[in-house]
């Protein structure tokens, strides 16, 4: 075992190192999930990360769909019970937690799976068919329509297109509120594209602060062209601040806001 202790003008040892520690620069712990307000991206990449992880799950505990059903995924309640299920399990095998952490959430996981066979008796899904929650009409309400079963064939391909429409009308809802604010802008009305991008880092950048620690996936950035007599400021807004998002991959964490400030020139 050599004795050799690096001394501090050796090169390479200490003088890279930064003069002060940057909390930024660690990971967040992970967050809450509400599906009701992630943006079309975000509900994308936690819908794939939480069908890994459940996997994982079945796989390593032997669960039968009694528990965790094929179509699990088509069923609210089964969503947000696994995805609070999965929340508990990152902060339980955290580094940074106690050693009894991952005891408590076994405790809690057992309860958890009494939960989901509850959840799964009264939602009708099973291993090889699968039908939609019944719901129960309130008086004055309009009757449910009534659902068919069906077969269960490819549940991967079930899946993958689940998430295709489920991005897809939340886009559809994005674009829908961001074609309402192009309505309420005064044409006449000179609009600084400082106010403007204030009011979209507000609305679109409300923080999703990930589950996981999972760097960024690449995705193709969508640009739709629609020609028009006057600049929508707005939707170049929109554009920019979605670039300036991807591209800050790159950078430390909380430092997106940064990144953007050096692509825009806000005040002009």
């Amino acid at each position: 075992m050599s004795d050799f202790v690096p001394e501090p003008d050796d090169p390479g040892i200490l003088d890279d190192q930064p003069d002060m520690f940057d909390a930024n620069a660690l990971p967040e712990p992970p967050h809450p999930i509400n599906w009701n307000l992630l943006s079309a991206q975000d509900l994308e990449a936690e819908l794939l990360e939480l069908n890994r992880w459940v996997d994982w799950l079945r796989h390593t505990y032997g669960l039968p769909a009694a528990v965790i059903p094929p179509y699990w995924h088509r069923h609210p309640e089964l969503v947000w019970e696994l995805s609070a299920l999965h929340l508990h399990w990152l902060y339980a095998y955290d580094p940074e937690q106690n050693g009894s952490a991952p005891l408590g959430w076994h405790r809690d996981f057992a309860d958890a799976r009494h939960r989901l066979r509850d959840w799964v008796t009264a939602s009708g899904t099973r291993l090889d068919r699968d039908r939609p929650t019944r719901q129960t009409t309130w008086p004055g309400e309009e009757p449910q329509p009534a659902h068919e079963e069906s077969v269960i064939t490819d549940r991967d391909a079930d899946f993958v297109q689940f998430v295709i429409d489920q991005v897809n009308e939340r886009e559809a809802a994005e674009d829908a509120f961001y074609a309402s604010l192009d309505d309420r802008i005064d044409p006449a009305r000179p609009v600084r594209f400082a106010t403007t991008f204030r009011v979209l880092r507000v609305v679109r950048m409300v923080r999703h602060r990930r589950a996981t620690v999972r760097v960024e996936a690449d995705r193709p950035l969508r640009v739709q062209y629609e020609p028009r007599e006057e600049i929508d400021v707005a939707k170049v807004a929109e554009v920019l601040i979605r670039i300036a998002l991807r591209t800050a991959g790159d950078q430390p964490v909380g430092q997106s806001g940064a990144h953007l400030r050096h692509l825009l020139a806000a005040e002009r």
